[in-house]
């Protein structure tokens, strides 16, 4: 009889060990998923406001081809790296030769790119990144907007934002006579 009650006994043991067990796994999963929602909430509340705008680089400039491109960061916090990608914009290019461009990219230059040296920012909260645009005189039209693809990093947490710039009036492109 005391045979019988002790398996009795190991029986229910293992069956409480086992629900113990099955417990214990729920509740890991729900702490990795509420581990992982928050992450989520809080990469969404650090992802950068940028303002980007597009402006004749000067009144000199005779063929009106030359545009300044500023990207403001109204925060939430400092920026170590920012890559912007030309989109849907047939012949309007980085002008090459100038920070943020690869030095000898092939033409046409679509992307730059600036990084900040280890511990330190590239773009500040209220800071402005600045880039030379042009359009491309060997276009037969000229874009009368791009999409900009922006990817910001604050250290190795990267975000991607997409803006759509209007091209000022009075940019024409000439079309290269053979």
């Amino acid at each position: 009889m005391i045979e019988i009650a002790a398996l009795v006994v190991s029986v229910v043991a293992l069956i409480l060990a086992g629900l113990s067990v099955l417990y214990t796994h729920r509740q890991a999963v729900a702490v990795a998923e509420s581990t992982r929602i928050d992450r989520a909430r809080r990469h969404d509340e650090r992802q950068p406001r940028l303002q980007v705008g597009l402006r004749p680089l000067n009144k000199q400039d005779v063929d009106r081809r030359h545009l300044h491109l500023a990207i403001r960061l109204d925060g939430p916090e400092p920026l170590t790296a920012v890559r912007v990608e030309i989109r849907d914009a047939p012949g309007l290019v980085f002008s090459p030769s100038q920070l943020g461009v690869q030095a000898r990219a092939p033409q046409p230059i679509t992307e730059g790119e600036m990084r900040a040296p280890r511990g330190t920012d590239v773009l500040a909260p209220g800071g402005v990144l600045t880039w030379q645009l042009e359009i491309d005189s060997r276009e037969p039209r000229r874009p009368r907007t791009a999409r900009l693809l922006i990817h910001t990093f604050s250290g190795d947490e990267p975000w991607l934002t997409q803006h759509e710039v209007r091209i000022p009036p009075g940019h024409r492109t000439l079309v290269a006579s053979n």
